[in-house]
């Protein structure tokens, strides 16, 4: 996802998402909304971005793409996500139980 991309890069500048907004003269909602690839930066603000690097970073670096172990993660999460919805709803539709004296 284009987010996951614009994080990278975030994380490579080395500043937090609020410090980068900062530099950038955004606010840090609009950067917060990038990396959840909410919108894109126009290609102004983007090679501003890009001119945060450090000089040792190569922009190849911030392309990962997802291994298995990530894959794994995402349906472990999901799993119990569903899981946990499945007691709450349980719960809620559950009578009561009752006390034995």
């Amino acid at each position: 996802m284009p987010g996951d991309f614009i994080r990278e890069i975030i994380d490579k500048t080395g500043y937090t998402q609020k410090e980068v907004a900062r530099r950038l003269g955004i606010s840090p909602t609009t950067v917060s909304d990038w990396t959840r690839s909410k919108y894109l930066p126009e290609m102004a603000t983007f090679e501003k971005l890009l001119q945060l690097l450090p000089q040792s970073v190569n922009l190849g670096d911030c392309f990962r793409l997802p291994t298995a172990e990530d894959e794994m993660r995402k349906i472990a999460r999901e799993e119990a996500r569903a899981l946990v919805e499945g007691i709450k709803q349980e719960r809620i539709h559950s009578p009561p139980k009752r006390k034995m004296d």
